[in-house]
């Protein structure tokens, strides 16, 4: 059960396993991102496999989306939204280059 909780533990089965999706509250993908930053970087401090990733739930803040794809190059970062009683994700909205004199983004957009 410890494991479910530990971002060393989720690096290592994206490493493993190759997992190219991460969907997640942007607090997990931070959680993910700080132990990413403390692994260093090394070459082996990637997690090149992820693919897309999609946020939900909450505020996405102006650093995360640039911070993953400093461990993850080729990701396409995704927010996802919606009204809950109608559907997990009405709205997806790709997020690009951030503005970083912006404000933070929520689910589908700015």
């Amino acid at each position: 059960m410890q494991q479910e909780r530990d971002p060393s533990h989720w690096w290592d089965l994206i490493v493993q396993q190759q997992v190219t999706i991460w969907n997640s509250v942007p607090a997990l993908l931070e959680l993910l991102v700080d132990y990413g930053r403390r692994a260093g970087a090394r070459k082996d401090a990637r997690i090149g496999s992820l693919r897309w990733v999609m946020l939900s739930g909450d505020w996405i803040g102006l650093t995360l989306p640039d911070a993953i794809r400093g461990l993850a190059p080729r990701c396409e970062v995704i927010s996802l939204g919606g009204a809950t009683e109608a559907a997990i994700w009405s709205v997806i909205y790709p997020i690009g280059e951030v503005d970083a004199a912006g404000r933070a983004f929520r689910m589908g957009g700015r």
